[in-house]
Parts: C-alpha cells; structure tokens; sequence
C-alpha cells in the first residue's frame, strides 16, 4: 500500500523511532538524513501528516501535535488488536490517549485500568477480569468472554513499579506474559482459562526512580513499545488555552485570555527550568485551570486570583524556603510582564463565608480583605475550642495551613498528603477545616498487630456512610497508621474508585436500596450505582500525613503513584520566626505576672528576652532535628516551672503577711491593755481620795462630838463596804489581766524570733511603716525612753543588748 518514498520513511521512522526519546529520535533522523538527501525527514512526523483531525467533541483530551502523532502510531495497533506499550512522563496524558484511541476505534471497547503499585500481583489484573468478564464451559475448557461490551481492553498503568520476589521474578509480568503468549491463564485450581475478545495495554512512566523495576526482555520484545514525548511550548499553550477557552470563555475577552495562558505557562516552564519540584506536570497545568472554577472571578480580582492559585498549586508543594524564593521571584516576573502587578501582597485571601450548617455544595471563593479574614477566623477559633473543649492558638503560619487545606478539600476529589514535622500543626489544622466545612473527621486507631484489618473496618464504615447517607468523611492517616498493604489499598482505591471484597454483596445491595428510596436529591442520576459512586468520588476524603525526616516519604511517593497523582501535596515547613513571636506571646500572655506587669518596661523587655531565647534555642537546634512539637513542649515547660516556681514564692509570702498580721494584732492589744490599766489606776487613785477625805471628816466629829460618832461609824461601815466592791473591781482587773497574759507571751515568742538581720533590714529603712514605728514607739515608752524619734529609734536598734 505504500506507493511514496515519504510515505515508507514515515512508516520506518513510526516503527524505529516509537521507543525512542526526543533526543535519540532526532539523531536517528541525522543520521537518515545523511544517506537519504532528498526525503525531507523532518517534516515527516509535523501535524499535518497526522490523518486523524483534531476532535472538537473531546473534552478530556486535548489534540496537541504531540498527542497526534501518538495517536497516529498506536491506532494501526488498536485496529489490529496488538498489546503494546505506551510510555511517557509522568502526567501526559498516556491514559486519556488509550482510552480516546480504542473508543474511536469502536464503540464496543471498554478499557478498564489495574492500577500498579510495589504491592501488585497477578491477583489483580485476574480478579479485573473476573469482574468484567462471564466464565463460560467450551469444547476446550473454560473461557472468559467480555461481559458488556465487544472488546475488554485491560491497561495495566505501571508495569514497572511491582517488586520482585526473592528468586528476582516479577508474578504480575509473568501472568501478562503467560496472557499474551498463550491468550489464557491458570486459576487457583490449577485450570487452564482461555480468553476471548481480552486485549492488554501496558504504560510506564518514563522518568526513572528508585523504586522502578526494570522489565524483562520477554516482555518487551512481545509489545509494540510507543513513546509519547514531554508537551514543548506549543504543546502547552494549546493545552492550556483549550481548557481556559472552556471553563473562562464567556467571562473574558480573547486578549485577557491570551494573558492568562502566558502566565501559566510562563510560570510552569520556569519552574521545571529551575528544577524547583519534580511533581510538576502538564497535569499540573489542567489543575491550575480547574481550580479557577472555584473562584468568584471579575476582572479586577483576576490577576489577584491567578497568583492565588499559582501558590496553591505551585508554592505549597515546595519544600524549603529558598525554593519559594525562587518561585516568588518567577511569578512576581510574570505578573509584571503579563498584568503590570507590581507586587503580590502575602495577606490575600480568597475564602468562602463559614457556615456551619452549609450543605455540601459551598459558595465560590471571593477576595477578603486580611482584617475581615482574621476576625472571621478568630470566631471560628473561638466556636470550635468551645465545642471541641481544645485549645487552639492562631498564629500566622498555622492561619496559612487553614487557608490551604480549606482550598483543596472546597473541590470534589480534594485528597492531600500533608508532608511536615511532628507537631507542625498537620492535624489540628485538618480537623478545624473539617469543623468548618461540616466535614465529619475519622482518623483511625493505631493498633501495630492489627493495624490493616482496623483500617478496613472504619474505612468500610465510612465508605457506607458515605454512600447511604452522602455525608462528606475525611479519613486521617498519619505515618504510624501505614503499611505497605494499606497504602495498597488507598492507590486501589483513589484510582478506581473501589477496593476488592472490601464490601459484601448484601452491604451493596442495602446501600443501593437506601439510595433509591432517597435519591430525590440526586435526579440527574437515575442509577443507583452511579449516585452510590458519585458519592464515594466526591464526598470521601483521604489524608495522608508523612513526616519527610523519617526517610519513607520519597519511597512511597515513588512506590504508591495515588500519593503524587491523586493527593494535593502541601508542605507544612518549619514555622517561621514571627509565628514563633506570636506563639510564644500568647502563650507567655496567659502567665499572671506578665498580664500584671506589662505597664512595666522592664518586665515587657523581660518578656521580649525570653521570646528571643526561646526562637533562637529552636532555631539553633534545627540541624539536630528539632520539630515544631519541641518549641511547642519548651514553652510549655518553661510556663509549667515558672508556675511552681511563683507558686512557692506566693506561699512564702502569704506566711509572711500571717506573721507581720500576728504582729500587729498584738501590738493592738497591749495598746488595749495600757489603755484599760490606766484607766483602773485613776479610778483608785480617786477612790483613795474619797477615803482620806471620809478619815479627816471622822477624826474631826469625834473630837467635837458623841453625836458624830454614830456618823463615823456609819461612814467606816459605808467604807467597808466600798473597800468590798474595790476588792471586787480588783479581781474583775485581774481576771482580764489573765486572760490578756497568753497573749503577751505570744507576742514575747513572736518578738524574741526577730533576727538581728530582720533588725538591720528594718534600720536601713529611711522611713518605717506605721506599724514598725508604732511597736518601737511603745517599746520605748516602756523603757522609759521619751525620744520616740527614728534616729532614736534605729539607735536602740543598735544596741548590742537588743
């Protein structure tokens, strides 16, 4: 059939060049070059050789030249039915090229995906086609014969990412290999099973990493290897202006939309030119525009809105300060040339109203101002300490970690890896946003012997509710949760959507029931099945949180592809020094002394010193591992033993105030008591008075009288008889002067505990309080002192014999 000279180059080069990369191609082509002048070999593989015109229907896939020329390669084998192998880099679009292919190739193909990881098996792609296929008896044995559809076309995606047994052989291969070659395989009994109308897809990402396995020959040599080529420029331009036009068209102009294009593009190419992240990828870019869609756009907001999601997509996956340096500096460029923005403001948010009562479907993100953002998130710090009786504290890196995660999990399928030092504030932050969206949080038990049956049991849990109820779930798994079998799992499962024999038939039939009776709310979707799906899609949320200084994050990036594929990553980093400052002002806020003493200069510049050494004792300790959770423990400590320190020292002085009370109440009763016996002894005075007086009267009437002497008598008896209420009165005084005895020898014992340093301290004093002044003043009185002056005082305080 080939009848032109270009036409057979074209099919030499399609054949040669398939398994090539860009570099080796195009040397190859020199090398043709040179011993075929006249065949212009470059121009053989541009688009306009490509026979297939670009399909305006496709929505998925966009036709760039790359994507052409790829689907011009593989579709002679999709029509012949030949297993080949697709490879390319990571988020290119080998999936959707395998799909679109055998779906315009015929109607009646169905392609189902075995998703691989280090933990797959044969297990997999045979239980795949238990579930796609109906087992029949034959003349020849048993034969698996697609159940709905012509054709099953089985991709396995990541052929190389399977470990190998002890004896260095890889199962999984080996079954493929046993299916392509002898069209059939072995079960469980040992029974050989044919297949009929099954075909076999392999794709592998190009990029080499650790945990890759390298492919034996057998099973390279049995498929037609393709290479699909990293998208160029045109490629991305085409890619992103096709979704921009799709999603923004009706809201903008051709110009603004052609703006927006460069700057995505722009900032993408510059960031993998810079090597600042290796998840970066053309999917990349499809992400950046889908999650525009969240945002309420206008024109004015547009270039806010678009550095915005650069940081999210973008800046929180990067790892260490200096790369976000660098990215600032690329999209500040950008912004500049494309939008004339001088300067990306940190304090901009975009959120949407916290309602707590909001239905799944929450409104779209618009611009607030940093002062409307912190009080509405202060309120909802305040609302959610009081319902979850916790504790805390904003600051602005954490404030930052609320905004980011809120960002991703506001979109169906919003998964995340958390990746951050224990104590970075990973799961608080999580479980606020939760709080906020009215997202139920599950994080489950970690029990290290039975680990994996657990996370079966609360993940089927959720799953069912989920799907009966439509509640949103997150599920939290922290690093001491994993293993190799649940990691398994959730790549299954974030990929296809299902896990096998995770749910009984009886279970998926109840659920099913469940929906039907109440799926009033879902009218747009009259299967059951498909409402049930659609639920798991979009309203369950997986979180995977890591700590980088364990040394298992890149393995498992690279072993479970769900982590990079299906997850937001964000990079909670270390706490930068002025959410140190505020941490630590607000925990240093809540100690007395300081809320006492910030008048005081002196105590304030205390304040400061001890924030300043707290961040610098973390900071220089860094490089020996320490984690956020350490400032965290330190400041805490350091409050706790300030606590018991001033606790003891208020108990010390609390005995002190007693001691100095004790003494001026004594003080006070001798007083009372001087007061009471001078009373008593003018009262005698006066009484002796009267008597003398009564004698004189007596002594002159018997010397005049007989007569009087019968006055003298009455008198005399008169006197007895106050002589008698005397000696009453008398003991009366004596009585009180016993009682009031204790305690003037209370006050002698108090008196004799003063120590001679007590007496010292007192005589420096330039002027004595009044009731020091008080108690020597009496003293002094006593000794019969008169100059009660504080000279004299301090001098008899001098004294040797004091």
């Amino acid at each position: 059939k080939c009848v032109q000279l270009s036409e057979f180059f074209r099919l030499i080069l399609r054949g040669f060049c398939g398994n090539m990369s860009t570099k080796n191609r195009l040397n190859f082509i020199d090398l043709l070059k040179k011993r075929i002048p006249s065949v212009n070999l470059i121009d053989i593989f541009n688009e306009e050789n490509c026979p297939h015109p670009l399909a305006a229907k496709d929505m998925q896939l966009v036709h760039t030249k790359n994507i052409r020329k790829c689907i011009e390669m593989i579709f002679p084998w999709v029509n012949q039915n030949l297993p080949f192998m697709l490879i390319g880099p990571a988020g290119s679009g080998k999936e959707l090229v395998i799909r679109h292919v055998f779906q315009r190739s015929s109607q009646g193909n169905r392609v189902v995906t075995v998703f691989c990881n280090t933990q797959t098996t044969e297990n997999s792609v045979t239980t795949k086609i238990k579930l796609e296929c109906s087992l029949f008896t034959s003349s020849s044995g048993k034969v698996f014969r697609p159940r709905d559809c012509d054709q099953l076309i089985v991709h396995i995606k990541g052929i190389n990412l399977p470990e190998r047994d002890k004896y260095g052989t890889c199962t999984l291969v080996s079954c493929l290999l046993q299916m392509i070659k002898s069209n059939g395989f072995y079960d469980e009994q040992l029974d050989f099973v044919q297949l009929e109308r099954v075909s076999f897809v392999v794709s592998m990402n190009s990029s080499s990493t650790s945990r890759q396995q390298p492919l034996c020959r057998r099973l390279t040599s049995s498929l037609r290897i393709g290479m699909l080529d990293q998208p160029d420029h045109d490629d991305l331009i085409m890619l992103c202006h096709t979704q921009i036009c799709q999603k923004l068209q009706s809201e903008f102009d051709s110009s603004i939309l052609k703006k927006i294009v460069s700057l995505i593009v722009n900032v993408y190419e510059q960031s993998k030119a810079k090597n600042l992240h290796d998840t970066f990828t053309a999917k990349t870019i499809c992400d950046f525009v889908n999650g525009l869609i969240q945002y309420d756009i206008k024109e004015e907001n547009l270039p806010l809105c678009l550095l915005y999601e650069a940081h999210r997509q973008f800046r929180d996956r990067l790892n260490e300060h200096s790369l976000r340096a660098k990215f600032d500096q690329i999209l500040h460029s950008a912004a500049k040339t494309h939008f004339h923005l001088p300067h990306f403001q940190d304090r901009v948010y975009f959120a949407a109203r916290f309602n707590y009562d909001e239905e799944y479907l929450s409104p779209k993100l618009s611009l607030v101002s940093s002062s409307d953002f912190d009080r509405s998130m202060k309120d909802a710090f305040t609302r959610y300490n009081q319902i979850n009786e916790a504790g805390v504290i904003i600051f602005p890196d954490f404030l930052n970690y609320v905004t980011c995660i809120d960002h991703v999990l506001r979109k169906p399928t919003g998964h995340l890896l958390l990746v951050g030092k224990c104590g970075v504030g990973r799961k608080t932050a999580l479980k606020l946003v939760c709080f906020l969206q009215n997202i139920k949080f599950v994080a489950p038990s970690v029990m290290k012997d039975d680990r994996e049956s657990l996370f079966r049991k609360e993940f089927k849990e959720a799953i069912i509710e989920v799907g009966k109820e439509g509640s949103r779930v997150c599920i939290f798994l922290e690093d001491c949760c994993l293993n190799e079998s649940i990691l398994s799992m959730l790549n299954t499962f974030l990929f296809s959507g299902e896990v096998a024999g995770l749910l009984t038939d009886d279970q998926v039939k109840s659920i099913l029931a469940h929906i039907k009776d109440n799926a009033f709310e879902d009218d747009q979707y009259t299967d059951p099945f498909e409402i049930f799906v659609r639920r798991i899609k979009e309203r369950l949320y997986v979180c995977v949180s890591m700590d980088p200084t364990s040394g298992e994050l890149s393995t498992r990036r690279s072993s479970f592809p769900f982590l990079v594929n299906c997850c937001s990553t964000i990079w909670l980093g270390e706490w930068s020094i002025q959410s140190m400052h505020v941490l630590c002002t607000k925990l240093l806020g809540g100690q007395p002394n300081l809320a006492m003493l910030q008048a005081d200069d002196s105590s304030a510049s205390s304040e400061r010193n001890i924030i300043s050494l707290a961040t610098s004792l973390h900071t220089a300790t860094l490089k020996l591992g320490s984690a956020p959770i350490h400032f965290s423990k330190l400041l805490k400590t350091w409050c706790r033993l300030y606590g018991m320190k001033k606790k003891k020292l208020q108990l010390n002085l609390t005995h002190l105030q007693r001691a100095l009370q004790l003494l001026s109440d004594a003080h006070h009763s001798a007083q009372n008591l001087s007061k009471d016996v001078l009373e008593q002894k003018e009262d005698l005075r006066m009484a002796q008075k009267e008597a003398d007086c009564a004698m004189d009267e007596i002594s002159n009437a018997l010397a005049t009288a007989q007569t009087t002497r019968n006055e003298t008598e009455n008198i005399k008896a008169r006197l007895i008889e106050q002589a008698k209420e005397m000696s009453k009165r008398k003991n009366v005084v004596q009585e009180e002067l016993n009682k009031i005895q204790p305690v003037l020898d209370q006050a002698k014992s108090a008196v004799q505990g003063i120590k001679r340093d007590n007496l010292n301290e007192i005589r420096s004093l330039k002027t004595p309080p009044k009731a020091i002044s008080d108690v020597l003043s009496g003293v002094l009185m006593l000794l019969g002192i008169e100059d009660l002056s504080w000279n004299n005082m301090k001098k008899f305080l001098g004294n040797r014999g004091v």
